[in-house]
């Protein structure tokens, strides 16, 4: 509890640092979602012309969520490196790190959630009785990245140059996870193995079949991804325990 407590103390004053940092302030986490949506459409839709029925509508529900996922694992990696100063303090876990800058993420997503909410009501698609099932994704999609955050983390600070091949991976993910296209127009099994070895694809699609299509997603894979991910956490945060000495050695002393 005390971790968690420090985790969300220091989350906090880290967003209060960074806030005054830039005029805009608090905006940026609204500002920043909606240039990127905006970017893309502008490519995709009007110069590619590959729109399709409410595309902005398709786009901003499969953006949002991906930025919510390249910023945890991006943010994560090097986390541990860049507070190597906290390390020498013996107390300090190298966890704390990455669950730090996960948890940042974490409240600014919400605030760019709501605005996605309230962008998608605007478009016409109002609120149903589905709509009550969007935390539960939202959960899954949390619980997805923890343990994806803390291997970058580890990694990245056990071999530095790492963190450029998951910059990559997350950028291939962009474009494999259905951002700009609908996963449902691929053709059988190759949608299936998409779902089964992509999470962030069937992810995203439960996104939007929620709050554009009013159905629920495969409650089945959406379990399992949850289940996997919550053992993840559990093996991870003890591998970090094991590691701890090898870890901060490492960071302090390369």
């Amino acid at each position: 509890m005390k971790f968690w407590i420090l985790v969300h103390t220091y989350a906090r004053l880290k967003l209060k640092s960074e806030a005054v940092k830039t005029y805009l302030s608090y905006f940026w986490w609204l500002l920043e979602p909606a240039l990127f949506v905006a970017g893309f459409y502008v490519v995709f839709a009007i110069i590619l012309d590959m729109r399709t029925t409410d595309f902005i509508v398709f786009l901003v529900c499969g953006k949002i969520p991906y930025l919510w996922f390249s910023k945890c694992i991006n943010g994560a990696a090097g986390s541990v490196f860049a507070g190597r100063e906290l390390l020498t303090n013996g107390s300090v876990r190298p966890e704390l790190f990455p669950m730090v800058d996960f948890t940042q993420n974490l409240y600014k997503q919400a605030v760019a959630l709501a605005a996605m909410l309230a962008f998608v009501i605007m478009q016409g698609h109002f609120p149903t009785t589905t709509w009550f099932l969007l935390p539960l994704v939202v959960l899954t999609q949390l619980v997805f990245m923890v343990p994806l955050a803390l291997i970058a983390a580890w990694v990245t600070a056990m071999v530095p140059d790492a963190r450029m091949l998951i910059n990559i991976l997350v950028l291939m993910l962009l474009f494999l996870s259905g951002v700009f296209w609908d996963i449902n127009e691929l053709a059988s099994p190759i949608k299936e193995y998409v779902m089964l070895y992509n999470p962030l694809a069937f992810l995203i699609d439960a996104y939007r079949q929620v709050l554009l299509h009013q159905t629920a997603p495969d409650w089945w894979h959406l379990g399992m991804i949850f289940l996997f991910s919550c053992l993840a956490c559990l093996l991870l945060f003890r591998f970090y325990a094991w590691t701890r000495s090898r870890l901060t050695n490492k960071v302090l002393y390369s």
